[in-house]
């Protein structure tokens, strides 16, 4: 199985999300004021010319900004319509001084799993650390077998499946820019970690996005919720 370094990869995975940005004028991503708080100084906005590295960290900050309701779309179903609707409510709101905006007048539309992989992200690595990885290794069968640790649908199963036999490689993952060589590097250690998570021997696609959003939110959910059940067991 082969990784390019070109914006689709083709993997050996079923497809559970897709995603998409348009955008009205170039090189996005170079356009972030570095200043600003909020995760838009995660990438280097003077090299940085990837749309999916601006959107990224626009999606960071917004998770910073809205943190409530941010985390309570991330325990909402993934990729769910009710998930969906609580994106809404804060894209739809109206702020005059929007910190998080990449620039004025331009256009751009966002998919709910991207969005959701980014306010995961965000919280992965503000909120949590790498002790809280190293934590679930710590869990039997029976613990991932708790009603509190199950997963809701498939996109949940399959993160949950790369949280229990690729939890640091993911969390490296998340810590990458998008659109970078240290990116590509960790989706390549992943790969043959894939195919134990894949059911019934479907074959078909991710792209970059897509599956860095659903295994940031896979690692996300699996710490949230193993927090919750030791503080229900406390």
């Amino acid at each position: 199985m082969k990784i390019f370094d070109a914006l689709i990869v083709s993997l050996a995975v079923l497809v559970f999300a897709s995603s998409s940005a348009a955008f009205a004028q170039p090189e996005i991503g170079s356009r972030i004021d570095r200043s600003r708080e909020g995760m838009t100084g995660f990438h280097d906005p003077l090299r940085q010319k990837s749309a999916r590295a601006g959107l990224n960290a626009m999606m960071r900050c917004k998770a910073e900004s809205h943190r409530a309701r941010a985390m309570k779309t991330l325990e909402l179903r993934y990729m769910s319509a009710e998930q969906t609707k609580s994106l809404d409510k804060i894209f739809n709101k109206v702020e005059y001084d929007d910190r998080c905006s990449l620039a004025k007048d331009i256009e751009y539309r966002i998919s709910t799993g991207p969005t959701v992989g980014a306010f995961a992200e965000f919280f992965l690595l503000r909120k949590y650390n790498e002790k809280n990885v190293a934590a679930l290794s710590k869990l039997t069968e029976l613990d991932w077998q708790q009603d509190v640790m199950k997963p809701r649908n498939a996109n949940e199963m399959f993160g949950r499946c790369l949280s229990q036999s690729g939890r640091n490689e993911v969390y490296n993952l998340v810590k990458t820019v998008p659109d970078t060589s240290a990116e590509s590097d960790a989706i390549k250690s992943i790969v043959r970690l894939l195919g134990p998570c894949v059911t019934d021997g479907l074959e078909v696609k991710f792209d970059k996005t897509s599956l860095r959003a659903i295994l940031a939110y896979g690692l996300f959910r699996s710490i949230h919720q193993h927090q919750e059940m030791l503080e229900a067991r406390n």
